[in-house]
């Protein structure tokens, strides 16, 4: 036998070649070096950190109130003064952070305390305050309101309400204060 490549094997021999050539070729490629990277832009500054501004208007915290009103003006027990102590509750927790949450209302209870002995009364309800500018505020209220008038046949100087339930309602306004703290 001789050890001369036979000539009809050529082919076979040359294709097993080539396919061993292109293997080391795709071998060295992936040994080359990686292109270098791009430099990542710089990370935008912080944004600033600024204090809140307190106008004193806040809806979130509890407020007491106290005031003072005339008694029946227009009506048959004009002339008297009431004391008028409130509480407003915080405003409820729906929609916080949306747009509408100046919508959600803020429980309230209080009280007319008529100083002469005339009709008294308390209620019970929602209030919507609504921050104006220059420190100054609008409310609505809503309420249920219960009172130790006269049902019918009053005597002189005293109004008829009619029913012991009535309804509270009305819109208010004012200046908040200025305290900054909690």
């Amino acid at each position: 036998m001789t050890n001369r490549l036979q000539p009809c094997r050529w082919p076979g021999y040359a294709i097993a070649l080539a396919a061993v050539a292109t293997s080391f070729a795709a071998a060295a490629g992936d040994l080359l070096p990686a292109p270098p990277l791009a430099p990542l832009p710089p990370a935008p500054p912080p944004p600033p950190v600024v204090a809140p501004v307190s106008y004193g208007y806040d809806p979130y915290r509890y407020e007491l109130r106290f005031g003072g009103f005339l008694h029946g003006v227009g009506g048959v027990e004009k002339g008297t003064y009431d004391l008028a102590p409130e509480l407003v509750l915080a405003r409820l927790p729906f929609g916080r952070n949306e747009w509408w949450s100046i919508l959600v209302p803020r429980p309230h209870a209080g009280a007319l305390v008529n100083l002469e002995g005339r009709t008294s009364s308390y209620y019970v309800g929602a209030l919507w305050s609504f921050p104006l500018p220059h420190r100054f505020f609008a409310e609505v209220f809503l309420d249920g309101a219960e009172h130790n008038g006269f049902l019918t046949n009053p005597p002189p100087g005293r109004a008829s309400l009619g029913c012991p339930f009535l309804f509270n309602a009305g819109v208010t306004g004012g200046t908040a204060s200025m305290r900054t703290g909690t």
